[in-house]
């Protein structure tokens, strides 16, 4: 099932969103793994480098307590400060090491330094405390600027050390995320410039579906705009632009059967004038080349003249009533018409047409009906059809005018007794210059163009019409109008 051009342009609009959701994906899952591992790094490394920052702060604050307490011999309040300060260094340790609760072996080396360190340092600070509370302030302070000092320089050394490895942790997680982002850049670029080439085909794609086909329109249209009415455009697709092919078809099959309808009326339209155009000369040539005749003879040549005119008169009227009718040139009074009075001035006239035939006519109307139409037209569209019964009436016969009224509209039927229409010329009675085969010498003087003229009537007045025929039994026109819209 093929989609409409809307859909498609909507599908190649969500293919090239897909392509770049599908890039942005890509590129936060390629960057996403990096930046978690900063950012859980950053989480870890931040309470360890405070624990270490404030660890070196107190062991340096340690030796500002042993002066303190070397200065007040032991005295309040230096003691009970230098042992919370321990506790705290202690319990910084415990901490970092519970922050590592798996540290590699580099880490765990840098961690036993460190608690050896500073176990060596309380070893020491407790000697100094020991000496002071003793007396001998002289032998503390020795041992104080001597072994303790070089003590806590090695448990700095220590925290030292410990602070550069994770500045190393920092710079590797740096060092992983630029290189991520770096690769992840020509993963992207390589990405984006993929997606862009798929785009550029997508488009090329809907957009070639969608213009070849113009473009053979187009040259369909320039060769019948050259006169080439046999030409077609073959564009077998089920959206817009297949629908607007197949109506060009159609509408060129249209025009070049009006162009062929024209054509023969063209030459239906000589050929009938050519016949009482030769009647009229030749018996203007016999009048005038033959010997002297009488004034009753040359009367009679006129007579055959302006009756053989006459005939050609009315044919000419009909030609031009058919032309400017296919035209739209002719102009329709439109107004409510009181249908029954309006057949009952027919049925008047037609009594006048068949009294010379020896045919009756019979007007039957249950109701008056108003119709919206023209009233000379519709009187002209039934006196055709009168007209028509009685050339196809046996004399004695009967043609019946009847009026009915239906919910939509009135019926009007028009029957004869006449000799009836053979089955096959009634799909085309209505075709113009078409003529029954008969031998009726009546019928001799109809153009063919009568029941042209009449459909395009009914067709105006948007009727319809129905004919059934039975040879030897008469026909039967039923012609369906549409009530005035004052009576529903």
């Amino acid at each position: 099932m093929h989609s409409s051009i809307r859909v498609k342009f909507f599908i190649g609009f969500l293919a090239v969103v897909f392509l770049a959701g599908f890039i942005s994906l890509v590129a936060i899952t390629y960057l996403s793994g990096p930046m978690s591992v900063s950012l859980s790094l950053i989480a870890e490394e931040t309470p360890a480098v405070r624990l270490l920052w404030d660890t070196r702060t107190l062991v340096s604050e340690m030796e500002w307590d042993l002066e303190g307490l070397l200065l007040n011999q032991g005295q309040q309040p230096y003691l009970p400060a230098m042992w919370g300060q321990q506790n705290r260094i202690s319990e910084f340790i415990a901490i970092y090491q519970r922050l590592h609760p798996t540290p590699p072996e580099e880490l765990a080396q840098l961690l036993s330094e460190l608690t050896t360190d500073y176990r060596s340092l309380q070893d020491a600070t407790a000697n100094i405390v020991t000496l002071v509370q003793q007396g001998e302030s002289a032998t503390a302070g020795a041992l104080l600027l001597g072994n303790w000092q070089e003590l806590q320089r090695a448990t700095l050394r220590s925290v030292d050390r410990l602070f550069e490895y994770e500045e190393s942790q920092v710079k590797r997680a740096a060092v992983l995320v630029q290189d991520r982002i770096r690769s992840g850049r020509i993963v992207i670029l390589n990405l984006t410039v993929v997606g862009i080439f798929l785009s550029l085909a997508l488009a090329f794609r809907i957009s070639s579906s969608v213009v070849r086909p113009i473009r053979r329109l187009v040259a369909a249209t320039e060769r019948v705009a050259r006169g080439d009415l046999e030409s077609r455009t073959r564009v077998k697709r089920e959206d817009e632009i297949g629908l607007l092919a197949q109506r060009f078809n159609e509408m060129i099959d249209q025009l070049n059967k009006s162009f062929e309808d024209q054509r023969s009326f063209y030459a239906e339209a000589s050929h009938q004038l050519r016949t009482p155009l030769t009647i009229i000369r030749g018996v203007a040539e016999v009048a005038l080349r033959g010997p002297k005749k009488s004034v009753d003879e040359y009367i009679e040549a006129l007579e055959n003249t302006v009756d053989v005119a006459g005939q050609m008169g009315r044919l000419v009227d009909e030609l031009l009533f058919l032309a400017r009718s296919e035209a739209k040139q002719i102009r329709y009074e439109m107004a409510e018409v009181p249908l029954g009075s309006l057949l009952e001035e027919v049925a008047h006239q037609g009594n006048g047409l068949a009294w010379p035939a020896a045919v009756q006519i019979e007007f039957q109307a249950q109701d008056e009906v108003i119709v919206w139409g023209d009233h000379q037209r519709l009187r002209e569209l039934f006196l055709i059809f009168m007209d028509n019964a009685i050339k196809y009436t046996d004399p004695g016969g009967t043609i019946t005018l009847a009026l009915k009224s239906e919910p939509h509209g009135a019926r009007v039927v028009v029957s004869d007794t006449g000799i009836g229409i053979p089955e096959k010329d009634l799909p085309h009675i209505f075709e113009r210059f078409y003529q029954v085969e008969t031998r009726r010498p009546r019928a001799g003087g109809s153009t063919g163009l009568g029941l042209s003229i009449a459909q395009s009537i009914i067709k105006v007045h948007k009727g319809e019409i129905r004919v059934e025929s039975s040879l030897g039994r008469g026909t039967t026109f039923s012609i369906l109008l549409p009530r005035a819209l004052a009576q529903g």
